[in-house]
């Protein structure tokens, strides 16, 4: 069972950076975590990677010990159990709406007595049962599993309290495209005055919290930090977008005022 480097840096105060992937591609991994990322999480909620795909990049993710999650959804309870027994090391669960919801998911992601996983320690984690007794698997995975609730809807703002009260839970990772539409779509501003207003309340007690679409821009990622974020993630496409974006726009520009032969 590998030390979860993310969630050991969350514990210890400081920022774990990552990156979302989108898509299946073992050698992108290895790119992000050769300049140094934390941590890989995996989009299986938007995204058509499946659980054959993520045993590979998870392949890549242990060959520099970097840690790897993915966001799967609640009712997908089968591809959670499936992905963790194959090496993941954490879950991001889209719409916690309730403490209800986070209980649920500590009940899937942790083994008993935290929670109701079924027992499988002849897997990828031990090595197929040849690194570590199962007592042993159970106690380190119980402990180095990282648990990510997502609050993106007005309801889990409402019920925040009780949410992050949940035993088991690391992270509340805030989602401001769907919060924005539980609030009707409203100005971005206001969007942000919400995200602002949760951020506050998870810093005041005690709780890390997560951004994706982190962008490329340094003073960003220290303005997130210093509100007290500490797992953020820039999305693998916006920095494919981010790097090629402004080429190509140099390339038209280049072309279009060329002379014509």
């Amino acid at each position: 069972m590998r030390p979860n480097r993310a969630k050991r840096k969350i514990k210890a105060g400081q920022v774990a950076l990552g990156c979302f992937v989108h898509f299946t591609a073992p050698n992108f991994v290895e790119a992000c975590a050769a300049a140094g990322v934390d941590y890989v999480m995996f989009d299986c909620e938007h995204w058509d990677i499946t659980l054959d795909g993520m045993v590979q990049m998870v392949r890549a993710a242990e060959l520099y010990d970097i840690t790897c999650t993915a966001r799967i959804p609640l009712h997908d309870r089968h591809l959670i159990s499936q992905a963790l027994d194959a090496g993941l090391q954490g879950v991001m669960v889209p719409h916690c709406n309730t403490a209800e919801d986070a209980r649920a998911v500590v009940n899937i992601v942790k083994f008993p007595p935290m929670g109701h996983r079924g027992i499988h320690a002849r897997g990828r984690p031990t090595r197929m049962g040849t690194s570590m007794a199962t007592a042993e698997y159970v106690r380190a995975a119980n402990e180095e599993t990282l648990v990510i609730c997502m609050c993106e809807e007005m309801t889990a703002v409402k019920n925040l309290d009780s949410i992050i009260a949940v035993p088991g839970v690391d992270v509340i990772e805030i989602g401001p495209g769907d919060l924005g539409a539980s609030m009707g779509y409203p100005p971005r501003a206001e969007v942000d005055r919400v995200c602002d207003e949760v951020y506050q309340k998870l810093r005041q007690a005690g709780v890390p919290w997560g951004r994706a679409g982190v962008t490329l821009d340094p003073e960003s990622l220290r303005t997130l930090a210093s509100k007290g974020g500490r797992y953020l993630t820039i999305g693998a496409t916006e920095l494919v977008m981010s790097a090629l974006r402004p080429l190509v726009e140099t390339v038209r520009s280049l072309n279009a005022s060329a002379p014509s032969r």
